[in-house]
């Protein structure tokens, strides 16, 4: 509706969608609007990134330097007439660990190269509980048969204190164990070398073969020297 100048409008005679269709907003209203939507987004989009790299370094981080270790024990024998089968005398190893009702153990199959790149490969039966780790070898030598334990430490101050930050907190808390940890840990080491000997020991006698003698079970202390 459309009204000449000087005429005098009646208020029922007003529209007011007309009203509402010439009341637009300010342009510079609806930029400044939407750039202070784009920055709040990208604040917080940044934000949100910057945590997940953060996450992500941390977990390569750890999933890095968790795996090391270093070596805290050795035991070898070699029997100069003897022949066997390394995988039968793994399994052998599993069975007594789990007629022993070792808690909290757990076994597999590593593969490890005899010599440089170019080396063949030697399979080996590692047992692990919690910061231990023995690798197991059994493996012809000529024309006798040797076995051997390698008993090592995971090292778990070296993985918190690579972390940003809270590293060392985290580390300091770490560093000593309860008396009952140190306990079990023992137990285990015990264990698996007592079951490894046991093995060892079936075998022998199922060969009529020349068993341990208690000098040569003992662990070699040389390893340990740094």
């Amino acid at each position: 509706m459309v009204h000449t100048t000087g005429e005098k409008l009646n208020p029922r005679q007003i529209n007011p969608c007309e009203i509402l269709k010439t009341s637009k907003p300010s342009p510079v209203k609806a930029v400044g609007g939407l750039g202070i939507l784009l920055i709040t987004f990208f604040h917080k989009t940044s934000l949100i990134m910057w945590t997940l790299i953060l996450i992500l370094f941390v977990i390569f981080i750890i999933a890095t330097l968790s795996g090391k270790s270093e070596q805290t024990g050795h035991w070898s024998h070699l029997f100069a007439d003897m022949q066997h089968d390394p995988e039968k005398f793994y399994e052998l190893v599993e069975e007594k660990l789990k007629e022993r009702e070792v808690p909290d153990f757990k076994t597999a199959r590593k593969t490890f190269r005899e010599g440089g790149l170019m080396s063949h490969n030697r399979i080996y039966l590692e047992v692990s509980r919690g910061d231990y780790i023995f690798h197991i070898c059994a493996a012809p030598w000529g024309k006798g048969f040797f076995f051997s334990s390698w008993t090592r430490t995971k090292l778990r101050s070296t993985v918190f204190e690579k972390l940003p930050i809270i590293g060392k907190v985290i580390a300091e808390a770490n560093q000593y164990d309860t008396y009952y940890k140190l306990d079990t840990d023992g137990m285990f080491r015990s264990s698996v070398h007592q079951t490894v000997l046991s093995a060892i020991d079936n075998l022998t006698e199922a060969k009529g073969i020349k068993g341990l003698t208690e000098l040569e079970r003992k662990p070699d202390l040389r390893s340990l020297i740094k």
